[in-house]
């Protein structure tokens, strides 16, 4: 139990100090139109033909990627239609691995339903 928490813990960290670089950072609405989504939608998408994840309450359809992920494509379809923040930070992802997933990103999370995981409200504090 010491290890899932420890390991939640640093995830946590990653998250907070991804949001916080310009990396993770939503695009201003005056810039944009910005297609929001909710869970419902997102679980909808969620086998190998048709695949995506939120990530720092953005949605990426991944289907394209799936079967070049490196670790290979059961660890992504195992987050497939949820957000998978939390275990895409607590692998150790690059800020490389980051910037190139923007060509996959196709929306936000409705503000409602995000985790908030890098506010001072967490169920982890280091």
């Amino acid at each position: 139990m010491n290890t899932l928490k420890t390991t939640v813990q640093m995830a946590v960290e990653k998250v907070r100090w991804a949001k916080g670089s310009s990396l993770f950072q939503d695009v201003p609405s005056a810039l944009c139109q910005v297609t929001m989504f909710t869970l419902a939608d997102v679980s909808e998408h969620c086998s190998l033909n048709d695949c995506w994840l939120i990530i720092c309450d953005k949605v990426y359809d991944i289907t394209d990627f799936l079967r070049q992920h490196p670790g290979g494509e059961d660890i992504i379809l195992e987050y497939a239609g949820r957000d998978a923040t939390v275990a895409f930070h607590g692998t150790g992802h690059s800020s490389d691995t980051v910037q190139e997933m923007e060509k996959y990103c196709i929306g936000l999370l409705i503000e409602h339903e995000r985790l908030n995981l890098y506010t001072e409200k967490l169920l982890f504090k280091p």
